[in-house]
């Protein structure tokens, strides 16, 4: 019920937003003072506008939100605490700066949207990709990564701090030797933040996996592991 009520002042100030529009159309001249209730319903409908909208994106249920809520609701309100302001701040004259600043608010949240709206789509394919990566098993990360020679298994991040680590990471990638998610420093997991390397494998003895950050996909039989820690695939 909260969906379609929210419908009812976003209709209502859309017709609002259309007789303000209206009549600071017809102002004769750009220097001349706005009517501050005009004004008043100009910035009042678009700000409605911009709330009701974000009350809608709020309670509109979809398991494909790729867009944090700050990221979806936060500049429209923002958007509209800024033109109820500019009444206050700005005044009344002239029209024309008075109506570009509302244009200017009102275009650059337009902008925002798009840009929004964009990274959106991309996370949204991202994430596709990954379930369906998972689905199947497969992994691009993991079908693309190199065997890796592991000359000295120790976690050389570790060692410098007078840590101990509990077990080793070694990055399919570059080689790089970090310690696990059980160690607080998570020096593997911070590597993988930092260089974008996604795919990881286990260096301990008895163990053979490979893992996939981006994808969650952890191939059980991926390496095997000698005596010199040498990590080779097994194709």
């Amino acid at each position: 019920m909260t969906w379609v009520y929210a419908h009812l002042p976003l209709a209502a100030a859309l017709t609002a937003l259309g007789v303000a529009s209206k009549k600071i159309v017809a102002i004769e001249g750009f220097g001349d003072r706005i009517t501050e209730s005009y004004l008043w319903l100009l910035v009042g409908s678009i700000a409605t506008t911009l709330i009701a909208t974000a009350v809608l994106a709020e309670v509109t249920v979809s398991p494909h939100f790729a867009i944090d809520r700050p990221l979806r609701l936060g500049p429209r309100l923002v958007a509209a605490a800024a033109l109820l302001a500019l009444p206050v701040v700005v005044g009344f004259e002239p029209a024309v700066v008075v109506v570009s600043l509302v244009a200017g608010v009102t275009l650059g949240q337009i902008g925002f949207e798009v840009c929004v709206a964009t990274l959106g789509e991309r996370r949204l394919k991202s994430k596709m990709a990954a379930e369906l990566s998972g689905l199947d098993g497969n992994c691009q990360d993991l079908a693309a990564a190199e065997p890796q020679q592991v000359d000295d298994a120790v976690c050389e991040q570790c060692r410098a701090e007078g840590q101990t680590w509990v077990e080793l990471r070694v990055c399919l990638t570059c080689g790089h030797v970090g310690c696990c998610d059980d160690t607080p420093s998570q020096h593997a997991r911070a590597h993988r933040d930092e260089t974008g390397h996604q795919a990881i494998a286990t260096i301990e003895p008895g163990s053979n996996w490979a893992y996939c950050y981006e994808h969650d996909v952890l191939d059980s039989d991926w390496t095997e592991l000698d005596s010199e820690w040498a990590i080779r695939g097994t194709t």
